[in-house]
C-alpha cells in the first residue's frame, strides 16, 4: 500500500473596516483566532476541500518501532501510525 501526503485547504471571505491593510488583517487575524477560532463562523466559507500533495511511496512495515515511535517508512522517511489509521511523521509531532 502507498502512503499519499493529503492537504485539506479551506478559502473564507470577510469584510473589514479598517486604516490599513496591515491594520485589516490583524483584525481578522485576532477576531477569529487566525481562522480557527468558533468566531470563524462570522465569515463566509467560499469553498473547502481535500487534495493530494504528493504520493510517499510504498507504506512498509518495521520490523520493530524505532527510538522515535516510528513504525512505517517509504522512500521519503519514516513515519509512526497515530488513530484511525492515520500516519504522521517526526515533524508534525
Amino acid at each position: 500500500m502507498k502512503l499519499y501526503k493529503v492537504k485539506y485547504t479551506q478559502e473564507s471571505e470577510t469584510f473589514v473596516q479598517a486604516e490599513s491593510e496591515e491594520q485589516a488583517l490583524e483584525f481578522i487575524t485576532e477576531l477569529t483566532e487566525n481562522g480557527s477560532g468558533d468566531k470563524m463562523s462570522s465569515v463566509r466559507l467560499n469553498e473547502c476541500g481535500w487534495f493530494i500533495d504528493e504520493e510517499l511511496g510504498e507504506l512498509v512495515e518495521l520490523e520493530q518501532e524505532d527510538d522515535y515511535g516510528n513504525t512505517h517508512e517509504t522512500n521519503w522517511g519514516r513515519y509512526a501510525e497515530g488513530d484511525y489509521g492515520l500516519f504522521y511523521d517526526a515533524w508534525s509531532i
